[in-house]
């Protein structure tokens, strides 16, 4: 299996994970402030890879970005609170579906700030899977309600953050860039989280350390995936997320699809076919001409 396909693989895997991540919370229900449920996510994330600092040692800390480290923490933690409040109030689909404007930005971004190869397969993917995007939630005829326009404020906060992990894995481990989003991203929630917090159950506890083993791990695939596909190139594989999420949402919430949301997902499948085909090509290509 080349570089890419392996990259691209995790990257799915990744955006899979993150789809159990979703339905676990929604499964934790919404007595929790969404707030103090963020911070306990990603304080439950850190409970959980302490074993691996343990074992790893203080090599793993090891960084010469210390300072972008916790930059990502902290937009990344800004864009988790945001989420954390769409999740509470909209169905899984179109929490799925809003984030992804994120794409756009990341795309955009991998070009004009990390210099990678404006591909116009990537860019002609990325458009039509927006475009499916559009054919779901169909601007201008619904309302806009509080939950949407939190999801469409966290997606240049959450493109932001994957943009400097694609720098950032250029020098340190998938694990090291891992841990210290889990910490910097707990501390910047920490703060609000204090100022709302109850007693939470043994049941919303175990949900959320579910929840936060989940996320973890979408994490740390799709740090290790960047390793390996450009991060503009990734954007259209994650467009899959959203077949999941209608699906998760359909099967264990009741959340049932309008036809809309049907061809919005046959359009993203599409896109996804169309960025991998040409990504898989032109690595056969390049291994050819070796």
């Amino acid at each position: 299996m080349s570089d890419v396909a392996r990259g691209l693989l995790l990257v799915v895997s990744a955006g899979f994970l993150f789809i159990l991540f979703i339905v676990t919370i929604r499964l934790a229900g919404t007595s929790l402030n969404p707030v103090q449920a963020a911070f306990l996510r990603y304080a439950l994330g850190v409970a959980i890879l302490l074993p691996m600092m343990i074992r790893s040692g203080w090599a793993v800390f090891y960084t010469r970005r210390p300072l972008r480290h916790a930059l990502r923490g902290g937009v990344h933690g800004a864009g988790v609170l945001l989420w954390f409040y769409a999740i509470t109030s909209l169905p899984i689909a179109e929490v799925t579906a809003l984030g992804y404007t994120s794409p756009i930005f990341v795309t955009i971004g991998a070009i004009l700030f990390l210099g990678e190869r404006a591909r116009a397969a990537t860019i002609i993917a990325v458009i039509i899977g927006f475009a499916g995007v559009l054919v779901i939630v169909r601007p201008g005829f619904e309302t806009i309600s509080l939950g949407a326009i939190a999801i469409l404020c966290s997606a240049p906060l959450f493109a932001c953050s994957q943009l400097l992990v694609k720098t950032l894995v250029r020098e340190d481990s998938s694990i090291t860039t891992v841990i210290y989003l889990s910490l910097f991203a707990t501390l910047t929630i920490s703060v609000p989280a204090l100022s709302v917090w109850q007693a939470p159950g043994a049941r919303e506890l175990a949900l959320l350390a579910l929840a936060a083993g989940f996320a973890t791990s979408s994490h740390v695939l799709l740090a290790q995936g960047l390793k390996w596909v450009d991060v503009s190139l990734a954007q259209p594989a994650e467009f899959l997320r959203l077949v999941w999420a209608t699906l998760a949402g359909f099967v264990l919430f009741g959340e049932v699809p309008g036809v809309w949301v049907l061809v919005g997902s046959v359009i993203v499948v599409g896109s996804v076919t169309i960025a991998a085909h040409a990504a898989l090509g032109e690595t056969s290509r390049a291994a050819r001409d070796r």
